[in-house]
């Protein structure tokens, strides 16, 4: 009764004057705004099978790098599920086969239901897209349950095809994304890949996050229906100048204006175009909480595009470089931005060029700083970063063949989730606790064990649970904000529950063998202890042709042969055979590489006995 309901009071509205004023057209959009290239998505014209599906699309919808990134099993053309149901205002086909995707149960992120491919739009006299409209209609089963979210499709662009998606930011050279995201209730946004700046967060309508996810655009301003035809539009106009956040994104929901955001900068580089639709749809969200508790569909017809090399031409503010945030990989490109302020006590005017940048690791040039300052930033950036790990370890029951000690070593050295721990947790030394309260600690525990003969028990880092029960907590004797800045996921181990992050082995047990413990996690840095490093390595490079002479090759023939040069000697001049040697010349350009420990394999190698930081004391340990 509900979407009929809705249907009906829709047309009840479509009679006004004042409801007729509002509908805005995908085509009038386009005409609006100078849009005069069109294209639509090719569909068949009776349903197919799976396979027919896969061949269809691979053939026909021009996808980059010539397949189905992700879920091609999960596609399917299909009849219309809801012919009685079109979306209001909609004056698209309601004739032929629909694309039915698929969510198995369980499924979550776009590595396990779902579909996600990128259909690049190629004009035929190679012009570029700095303007984009996307239209589609999008249905979800009558009986769908939105969970905490999930994706659908928009719009991306770029040299890097791969980026802002599944957490590696958008550093306004590589990439930038902007699709639409449900929420609980069915609620929608605009879900985007974008530069995060200080300008922008500071708005009320953008949710940034520090975990290098995407951006919330106005969550909440339209809610789809399920078990009927929705049509949204979105536009997408790249910033210009560079340096300005002037980009805009629109969404219209049935043909009403629900978001307008008018001050985005989507790019730094003119390197970045629009490419074409990203259609990228699954429930998530990168790990079980926010899986379909069924199998379930969503339906797409009628996606149409219009595009336009022109960029915006709204006015807006100049977006100096210090005031980009540290979206994507958190603190490391916090670091990267903070080395300017430092050097520029100095004379000299310090250049950082970031190279790469990803949620676990970032590449960047360092230039005109002293060889002490670009040490002590690397030295910085390994000792001085909190983080938050198990520091004390409660053993209650150990029948296995490693020590207490051992034990609780290994736990110390589980990377836990950290994000923001800056602001959201106290030290223990600054508390007013006597012991561990929720401000300055994170409890976790353990219980494994072993009943089944011949079977061997893998006891990890996913064992660990985090205690959120405030009764298990000691009271404070003041209160604080530090609890409302936590990340989601606060204080969990990496990678948890993630089947793409192989959690931390701890120990092995077999049949009659128990560990039951509770872990109690503390801030810190590693000039305490290694285990509150946030890397797991930091270099740099300087001087890749060896013209400072600071390194003596050993070589048997040949040492430009034996010892060829770094990918890093492509951003400097070679040296030439008569060149002669300058006694005054000082390193002032170094090529600097940090890692965390986000990816499961760093994860892994990060685990590594070692000695205790004091003796072992009865059932407590001390990592």
């Amino acid at each position: 009764m509900l979407p009929q309901l809705a249907i009906a009071l829709t047309s009840i509205l479509l009679q006004s004057d004042i409801a007729t004023a509002q509908l805005t057209p995908a085509a009038t959009l386009a005409s609006l705004y100078s849009l005069t290239t069109s294209t639509s998505i090719p569909f068949p014209t009776a349903t197919l099978s799976n396979q027919d599906t896969q061949s269809f699309i691979t053939s026909g919808w021009s996808l980059s790098n010539g397949r189905i990134q992700n879920g091609a099993s999960d596609l399917t053309f299909v009849d219309d599920p809801f012919p009685n149901a079109s979306a209001p205002s909609s004056t698209g086909s309601t004739n032929g086969p629909v694309l039915q995707v698929t969510y198995p149960q369980g499924s979550y992120s776009h590595g396990t239901g779902g579909a996600q491919l990128y259909s690049l739009w190629n004009t035929s006299d190679g012009s570029q897209f700095n303007s984009m409209l996307l239209t589609y209609e999008v249905a979800f089963d009558a009986n769908f349950d939105w969970v905490m979210g999930g994706k659908l499709p928009g719009v991306r662009g770029g040299p890097d095809p791969n980026g802002c998606s599944g957490g590696n930011a958008s550093t306004g050279s590589n990439c930038f994304s902007s699709r639409l995201m449900w929420r609980k209730s069915g609620q929608g946004e605009v879900y985007a890949y974008i530069p995060e700046t200080d300008q922008m967060c500071s708005q009320s309508s953008f949710m940034c996050n520090s975990d290098g996810y995407g951006t919330s655009i106005d969550r909440g301003a339209y809610s789809f229906v399920a078990g009927q035809w929705n049509l949204v539009t979105m536009l997408v106009r790249l910033n210009n100048p560079l340096n300005t956040a002037n980009g805009e994104v629109s969404l219209y929901y049935n043909n009403v204006k629900a978001i307008d955001e008018k001050t985005v900068q989507f790019r730094t580089s003119d390197s970045i175009n629009i490419g074409g639709l990203y259609f990228s749809t699954f429930f998530g969200g990168d790990n079980s909480s926010w899986a379909t508790p069924q199998t379930t569909h969503t339906y797409f017809r009628n996606i149409q595009l219009w595009g336009s090399s022109a960029t915006s031409n709204l006015t807006g503010p100049t977006v100096s470089g210090a005031s980009q945030t540290s979206s994507g990989s958190g603190w490391l490109l916090s670091l990267v931005v903070s080395v300017v302020a430092v050097c520029m006590a100095t004379e000299q005017e310090p250049i950082v060029r970031i190279r790469d940048l990803k949620k676990d690791r970032v590449n960047f040039v360092l230039e005109n700083v002293d060889m002490a300052v670009a040490n002590s930033f690397r030295r910085v950036m390994m000792a001085d970063v909190a983080t938050v790990a198990i520091d004390l370890v409660e053993i209650q029951t150990n029948t296995t063949v490693l020590p207490d000690e051992f034990i609780a070593h290994r736990l110390g050295m589980v990377p836990l989730v950290s994000t923001g721990c800056e602001e959201s947790m106290r030290y223990s030394r600054d508390c007013t606790c006597s012991s561990f309260c929720k401000y300055c600690s994170v409890i976790l525990t353990l219980n494994v064990s072993c009943s089944e003969a011949e079977t061997t028990v893998n006891i990890t880092s996913d064992h660990l649970e985090v205690v959120t029960d405030p009764r298990e907590y000691e009271e404070s004797d003041t209160d604080g904000e530090e609890l409302t800045k936590r990340v989601e996921y606060f204080g969990w181990p990496v990678g948890k529950n993630n089947p793409d992050v192989a959690p931390v082995l701890i120990g092995k047990i077999r049949i009659g063998q128990e560990l039951k413990l509770k872990c109690f996690a503390k801030k810190g840095i590693a000039k305490e202890h290694a285990k509150w490093s946030p890397c797991s390595a930091v270099s740099y490079e300087y001087d890749p042709y060896n013209k400072l002479r600071h390194t003596s090759y050993w070589y048997e023939s040949d040492p430009k042969v034996e010892w060829p040069p770094s990918e890093n000697a492509k951003e400097e001049e070679p040296p030439r055979d008569d060149e002669p040697y300058d006694f005054n010349a000082k390193a002032n350009k170094f090529y600097m590489e940090v890692e965390t420990l986000m990816r499961g394999e760093i994860v892994g190698s990060a685990i590594t006995p070692g000695e205790v930081s004091r003796p072992y004391l009865g059932s407590e340990a001390r990592t």
